[in-house]
């Protein structure tokens, strides 16, 4: 798989972010916009979700996800951008 990018918007709903693909994938995150975000899998609150603050300066976060695994972020409020780079590992 070549490296790829995208960039999703994260609601109040759990968000599909990236699902990786038959051979695992190697995926850093960063925020565009100013607020937070909690990630989990598909049943991700605010309540259980890991915080993701952005700040300014923000280095990505690197998650390794196995085959066939899905990441899912939710916000408390609005809308956040994640983009999202991919590659394997």
């Amino acid at each position: 798989m070549a490296v790829t990018s995208k960039q999703v918007s994260v609601g109040t709903s759990a968000t599909e972010i990236f699902t990786s693909d038959t051979d695992g994938n190697l995926i850093y995150l960063t925020m565009a916009d100013t607020g937070n975000i909690h990630l989990g899998g598909s049943g991700v609150t605010t309540s259980t979700g890991m915080r993701i603050e952005h700040s300014n300066g923000m280095q990505p976060i690197e998650i390794k996800l196995g085959a066939g695994e899905a990441l899912y972020g939710v916000t408390g409020t609005g809308t956040e951008v994640v983009t999202v780079l991919v590659t394997n590992w």
